[in-house]
């Protein structure tokens, strides 16, 4: 198939996700703040969570610094005038009820306890914000962060003679994968 013909099947594939794309997209809490600096275009950023830059809690302080900072109440939120508030299911009811009565729309980040409700929290968000194709790049860096760290794991294990082992592994955007520990 002739390039360009493949490119507009591209395009009209991707228009409705890009139609549907939200534009001004605030996170709640750090877990949301990661997935929209992972997944979003920068001009899609109205705001981040109070604690994205700071390097002591945050996995991605430094490239959230570029963005503006809200505070806890839900009338901070409210003032960047988002179409998309990706707040944690725990975060505070009071707020999460304010910003619905406000007709905000709400995505709730997911408690992650296991690997597959992190990959499909980050194809779900991907798809919101209108980038597939970033979930799926960044699930293929997941996935080869892990089978590095399987590699890994394995020659500690091999090696291992008696003398404590520890590794972590961080992907390509700075987050900490896996972390493990040999004996």
């Amino acid at each position: 198939m002739p390039r360009r013909l493949i490119a507009a099947i591209l395009v009209l594939l991707a228009a409705p996700a890009l139609a549907d794309a939200p534009r001004r997209v605030v996170s709640f809490n750090q877990c949301g703040d990661q997935l929209v600096l992972a997944l979003a275009d920068p001009q899609q950023i109205a705001g981040l969570s109070p604690y994205a830059a700071d390097p002591s809690l945050s996995a991605v302080a430094e490239q959230a610094k570029a963005f503006p900072r809200l505070d806890w109440q839900a009338e901070s939120t409210i003032a960047f005038g988002p179409d998309l508030v990706l707040i944690g299911q725990n975060d505070r009811p009071v707020t999460q009820h304010i910003l619905r009565s406000q007709g905000l729309r709400l995505y709730q980040i997911a408690l992650i306890d296991d690997l597959d409700t992190a990959r499909r929290q980050i194809v779900e968000v991907a798809e919101l914000l209108g980038h597939p194709e970033r979930g799926g790049k960044l699930l293929a860096e997941f996935d080869a962060a892990r089978a590095r760290t399987a590699a890994d794991a394995a020659a500690l294990a091999g090696a291992s003679d008696g003398r404590a082992a520890a590794a972590s592994l961080a992907g390509d955007n700075g987050w900490v994968l896996v972390s493990f520990a040999t004996t």
